[in-house]
């Protein structure tokens, strides 16, 4: 039964931060957004300098001060990269530590099997499991926070490029009514 509640603790805290991480979820490209960008004309990792409703601006961070203006008719995947917060890093990688330690502790316990009867200090596989489970998952616990404080880390999120009919501003002033449709 105790193994039972502990495995359930240890997956509701470590499943905890991808929660957190979907609800910070947006479809929008903006200015400064860091982009993986799959074009008819180029490939590869961008940085945004505008976006307008039928072009992306874009930086190439490989040649400084090359920028290039892609039409998104041209773009056959785009994705941005979202930052995730220092909390929520600091949680992930807890929860990952954790259950690391603790399943790497428990199966070091198992695993060096019962204690000879004769002796002064005595433990089976269990308690012993048990207890370098416990060990372990606190120190996966800390090591992990701290590593998940230093470096959050983030995620690419695929943006739709659907634009469907609408009326942009280009540069020179100049409307334009477009259309565009993927399959």
């Amino acid at each position: 039964m105790r193994w039972k509640v502990i495995l359930l603790v240890i997956c509701c805290l470590s499943g905890a931060p991808y929660t957190a991480d979907a609800q910070q979820e947006r479809q929008t490209v903006q200015e400064g957004d860091r982009i993986r960008v799959s074009a008819l004309t180029v490939q590869g990792e961008f940085t945004v300098a505008r976006s307008s409703g039928d072009t992306l601006v874009i930086h190439d961070s490989g040649n400084v001060g090359e920028t290039i203006i892609l039409p998104l008719d041209l773009i056959t995947s785009l994705d941005v990269r979202r930052a995730r917060s220092t909390g929520s890093g600091v949680m992930r990688g807890a929860g990952i530590g954790l259950f690391v330690g603790a399943a790497g502790g428990s199966l070091i316990g198992v695993v060096s099997g019962d204690d000879p009867p004769t002796g002064w200090i005595r433990f089976s596989a269990g308690e012993k499991a048990v207890m370098a489970g416990v060990t372990l998952g606190v120190a996966g616990f800390i090591v992990g926070g701290i590593a998940g404080f230093i470096h959050p880390g983030g995620w690419w999120e695929r943006v739709d490029l659907d634009q469907g009919i609408g009326l942009s501003c280009g540069g020179d002033g100049a409307f334009r009514l477009y259309y565009s449709h993927r399959f």
